[in-house]
């Protein structure tokens, strides 16, 4: 099911399961959704303080995939179920817009060479996992904010696995382009 304000349009169209296109949008998913195509997001929410929570199942499998996409600023993004994506430079949950915020209490893999977990590219985001998230790849990561004033909590597991190579923690949480973190749990900026 997706919850929806009167006077917004929230629908399917060609790769994207749902899309929430207005302001103020709330998008709740409960039960499983997946796309196969290059570049198809499952859930997309595209107006200013769009609110999207997933307790269901997500799964993506084509590059450039996402199983969520925020792209307008001050979204609040919760996931509390499950994203799975395969693919090259997919992402579990992708905000581009300034002040998102972002909560994973769920569980979060990505298969494939520059994939993301999480991924926020606007101003100011905040990202707390508590969850679990596993990405297997060269040049993937688990928690990542470009922006050096985003902040990232990480109080649940993040593991990272190259391509032929046995799972185990890694350091890939990071905001900004020069800070890292390590996979233990920690709070403030990562």
């Amino acid at each position: 099911p997706t919850t929806r304000r009167a006077g917004c349009s929230v629908w399917g169209n060609g790769g994207a399961a749902v899309i929430a296109d207005c302001a103020a949008e709330s998008a709740t998913h409960t039960g499983g959704v997946c796309t196969r195509e290059s570049g198809a997001p499952a859930i997309v929410g595209t107006g200013d303080n769009a609110s999207i929570t997933n307790s269901g199942s997500i799964s993506t499998a084509g590059d450039g995939a996402y199983g969520i996409w925020s792209t307008g600023d001050n979204a609040s993004i919760t996931n509390s179920g499950s994203i799975s994506t395969a693919g090259a430079s997919a992402v579990g949950i992708w905000s581009e817009g300034d002040n998102a915020r972002i909560t994973n209490n769920g569980s979060i893999s990505t298969a494939g060479d520059g994939a993301y977990g999480i991924w926020s590219t606007g101003d100011n985001a905040s990202i707390t996992n508590s969850g679990s998230i596993s990405t297997t790849g060269d040049g993937a990561h688990s928690l990542s904010a470009r922006d050096g004033s985003a902040s990232i909590s990480n109080y649940g597991s993040t593991n990272h696995k190259r391509a032929g190579q046995h799972e185990g923690a890694a350091p890939d949480a990071h905001a900004g382009p020069a800070d890292h973190s390590t996979s233990t749990p920690r709070s403030g900026r990562s």
